[in-house]
């Protein structure tokens, strides 16, 4: 899947025509975040190898993702971000359409 942070402030400010920019922005940035952490967590687990030992480690973008949900939370009063997730939804469709895992 390609997100572009671009795609994902065209749909906040669709969704927030009154929205700070800043705000936008601010949570553009950690939705991405959080998109990415989801999906490396997902492929490689909340433990992973560390790539130069290769001894289990907790996965560092576990860390990602939480600080990523706790910046969008502050911002949920600010902001409607409902059509970003369910434009989310949509982007991923073709994904698991063809039997991949998201």
């Amino acid at each position: 899947m390609n997100i572009t942070k671009a795609d994902v402030i065209a749909v906040l400010r669709r969704s927030n025509p009154n929205g700070k920019e800043q705000s936008i922005q601010l949570y553009a940035q950690s939705f991405l975040e959080y998109v990415e952490a989801v999906f490396n967590v997902e492929a490689n687990g909340t433990v992973c190898a560390h790539p130069r030992t290769g001894q289990p480690i907790e996965n560092p973008f576990c860390k990602v993702k939480a600080a990523a949900m706790s910046s969008m939370g502050k911002m949920l009063k600010q902001l409607d971000t409902d059509p970003l997730w369910k434009w989310l939804e949509v982007q991923n469709a073709p994904a698991l359409e063809e039997g991949e895992e998201q």
